[in-house]
């Protein structure tokens, strides 16, 4: 349809008896760089067919699943590394806890290692239990 009415215009440009000297060039010029592009435009646009969307769809779906599969292996990382940190942290409470018990037993408390075992492994199932899982 663009195309018919570009060719009308074009062979309406054609007829100079109203237009000067110099404008019919320009005119002709710019209508025939219009009508080229809207040929090479439609030309590069090929007419999808029912073949050619399947191919499409397979295509899309084929990228879709290759970007998941990199999303999932991405998010497996992500996961192991967090329970690393999680059983750092588990570490690091039990060592501080160690910590903190010492100055006590040498203050005569009775707060014994024991205690902050149970404490630091209440803290480790709590935040294993938290993570999701894979």
């Amino acid at each position: 349809m663009d195309s018919f009415i570009l060719m009308k215009t074009f062979l309406s440009d054609l007829q100079f008896s109203s237009l000067t000297r110099e404008e019919p060039s320009v005119i002709q010029a710019s209508v025939i760089d219009k009508i080229v592009n809207a040929y090479y435009s439609k030309e590069s646009q090929p007419s999808a067919g029912p073949t050619d969307l399947v191919t499409q769809l397979m295509q899309n779906d084929a990228k879709l699943m290759a970007e998941i599969e990199s999303l999932q292996s991405t998010l497996s990382v992500a996961l192991a590394r967090m329970r690393e940190l999680e059983l750092q942290n588990s570490e690091l409470m039990k060592r501080v806890l160690q910590l903190q018990a010492s100055p006590d037993r040498m203050a005569g408390k009775t707060r014994s290692a024991q205690d902050s075992y149970v404490l630091t492994d209440d803290l480790t199932v709590h935040s294993l239990h938290m993570s999701p899982l894979v």
